[in-house]
């Protein structure tokens, strides 16, 4: 059976009929054959396939999950939509195609030299699981390829070296990248390009900050902009737009909203005053000051969320009325399990602010750069799209961010933040070091101390704040 397919195969061939067939069968052979310890290569140079889990079909979710965790690189639902196939796609090479002490080479996204969801792999001990084969590698200097322009691919990218280790590898220290910056030759007759240079660069492992015991002080604010009825408004999520006895008028819709909720009809009512509060978002926060914050609808009754699973939801008509219609339409269109309540407090962000403190300070979790603020309102609701802590006064809080604001924190969390086509973008919750913290007090002192200002002091809430 095996030979008449063949000689079928053949016979297309000649014929230029279904020559796909051939290519499809050497890439069912190759890989077995290369497989064999005999046949095992020494060096592999590769760009393997990127896509992220949240992009993947649910069967190939389920064993992609499995084999990362197998291999330690699984790491937890907070980055878990940010899992990439090329990590676990450069193990298994490795593991099945390399000789131990052959050296390795692929191009891989930017993410890979910095971020959590490939923490996993940076430890080069790719082990964790029971169906996990062991594997250990010594990286060598990795290549950030992001300043090379025109950009690679529209994603940045970067290249990963290394070498497989015939034994476990011991542990090492972290290299320095090496940064490649320049123009690519491209085919413009008589036109000269500058070739691209490189510098080394020292790329923080986030492992080391996420030690620092003050890591919790900032918070992340709630989904106050889940989608809700209408588009483009805060309350419950983006509620209740339209009128209302504090006197506010209909909120602004957004470009961001997504279908169906940017086509749906504007949900209306008269809802009691207790229940509206200044919802602060992303765009709302500049550098020492804040824009003039939405409304929105919060259930909050002084002591707890009020839901229409109670009885004391009735006590206030106005609320009762509205939360029920927005539910209705939250059910029909939602995309997840969670109720209208379980999406605006997931994970307890919103029950976190309740009853909130006076003295706050925000910065926000996107963008090319930082902008903090000082918050006093204590009726104020904080949305996901900033950070927040609370702090001991005004003085305190001035002085944060006076340092959240500043150049020398930027250009020390640079090295963390994800990157865009073009720019950095983003900042999160880890740690800043002992050494970045030390040098980030040496930066702020040389330049204001004609003013007096002492920046001496401990830093220990931006053990909190960085990329």
């Amino acid at each position: 059976m095996v030979a008449a397919s063949y000689r079928v195969l053949c016979e297309l061939h000649d014929s230029g009929r279904n020559h796909i067939w051939g290519y499809y069968l050497r890439n069912l052979a190759r890989p077995l054959w290369l497989a064999r310890p005999g046949n095992r290569v020494d060096v592999l140079v590769g760009n393997p396939p990127w896509l992220s889990y949240r992009y993947m079909p649910p069967g190939m979710k389920v064993e992609f999950r499995a084999m990362s965790t197998d291999r330690g690189f699984w790491a937890g639902a907070a980055v878990a939509t940010h899992q990439d196939l090329s990590a676990l796609f450069v193990a298994r090479a490795v593991e099945q195609y390399l000789q131990p002490g052959g050296t390795f080479a692929f191009v891989m996204p930017l993410a890979v030299l910095s971020r959590r969801q490939f923490a996993g792999f940076r430890t080069g001990r790719w082990t964790g699981g029971v169906r996990a084969v062991g594997t250990s590698v010594a990286f060598q200097t990795s290549w950030d390829l992001h300043q090379v322009k025109p950009s690679f691919f529209p994603v940045p990218a970067a290249v990963v070296r290394g070498v497989a280790c015939r034994e476990r590898c011991r542990a090492a220290r972290r290299r320095r990248d090496l940064v490649w910056a320049g123009q690519r030759p491209q085919p413009q007759p008589g036109r000269r390009r500058e070739p691209p240079r490189s510098r080394p660069i020292h790329r923080p492992a986030c492992r080391l900050c996420s030690r620092l015991p003050v890591r919790a002080a900032v918070q992340s604010g709630c989904d106050a902009g889940a989608p809700v009825p209408g588009p483009g408004r805060p309350a419950a999520g983006r509620a209740a737009r339209g009128r209302c006895r504090s006197g506010c008028g209909p909120q602004p819709g957004s470009t961001n909203e997504k279908v169906p909720w940017k086509t749906l009809p504007d949900l209306v009512g008269t809802i009691e005053r207790q229940f509206l509060r200044p919802v602060f978002v992303g765009d709302t926060v500049l550098p020492f000051r804040v824009r003039p914050a939405a409304t929105g609808v919060i259930p909050w009754d002084g002591t707890r969320l009020e839901t229409t699973t109670t009885s004391r939801l009735d006590q206030y008509p106005g609320l009762a009325d509205w939360w029920r219609k927005a539910e209705k339409v939250w059910d029909r269109h939602r995309s997840s399990d969670l109720t209208l309540l379980g999406q605006l407090n997931y994970r307890g962000k919103l029950s976190a602010q309740l009853p909130s403190s006076q003295h706050r300070v925000v910065y926000t979790k996107s963008g090319m750069y930082l902008a903090a603020a000082y918050l006093d309102d204590v009726r104020a609701v904080i949305d996901h799209k900033l950070y927040w802590a609370t702090v001991s006064g005004p003085d305190e809080g001035r002085y944060l961010t006076a340092v959240l604001n500043s150049d020398a924190l930027l250009q020390l969390v640079r090295p963390l933040q994800a990157r865009g086509e073009h720019n950095p973008r983003d900042f999160g919750t880890n740690g800043l070091s002992e050494e970045q913290q030390r040098m980030l007090t040496t930066r702020q002192a040389k330049k204001t101390s004609r003013h007096g200002v002492d920046f001496a002091r401990p830093l220990d809430r931006l053990t909190s704040i960085s990329a």
